[in-house]
């Protein structure tokens, strides 16, 4: 017979902090997306030099975070038998989409407070060379700097560059 202490033969040991046996996409498990973010963070940047790279750490940071939470449901999703559905005979898509709604608004606005768009990044350009702060040859070294990032983030394996900010030639 067992002990007040003791669990009964047929239970599991419970759960221990970090375990990953419940982890469906990932995007909520800090063990994994934060990793993830803190390697996309000198790629970016490295990628945007108007960035300093103390002052503007936790924002990156926190950029970083979120377009990492992105990309592993984009990369969830594309592995599903339906990208939407999770069950198609009732209509329900798959729970990911609300959270995937939000994180995408937040990355928006952070790629707009960062500068990390094209039409932010010609705005703030913009704004340096009419207040003679730039010049033009500095542009060009900022695009050919967003050039390498896309190609070293697709060289670590890491998730894949946003389309809506990737360099296109």
């Amino acid at each position: 017979m067992s002990t007040a202490t003791e669990a009964p033969s047929w239970q599991r040991p419970p759960f221990e902090p970090g375990h990953q046996l419940s982890v469906r996409h990932g995007a909520n498990s800090d063990v994994l997306v934060i990793p993830e973010a803190e390697r996309l963070m000198p790629a970016v940047l490295d990628a945007n030099p108007h960035l300093d790279p103390i002052r503007d750490s936790v924002a990156v940071k926190r950029y970083c975070v979120i377009q990492s939470r992105i990309w592993r449901v984009y990369d969830w999703l594309a592995a599903q038998e339906d990208a939407v559905f999770d069950d198609v005979d009732q209509g329900t898509i798959h729970a990911a989409y609300e959270r995937l709604e939000r994180w995408e608004r937040q990355a928006d606005a952070a790629e707009e407070k960062l500068a990390l768009t094209p039409l932010t990044r010609l705005r703030y350009d913009l704004d340096r060379l009419r207040a003679g702060e730039v010049d033009p040859e500095e542009i060009e070294r900022q695009r050919e700097a967003r050039e390498r990032l896309d190609r070293r983030v697709a060289d670590l394996g890491g998730p894949r560059p946003d389309p809506r900010t990737a360099v296109h030639s």
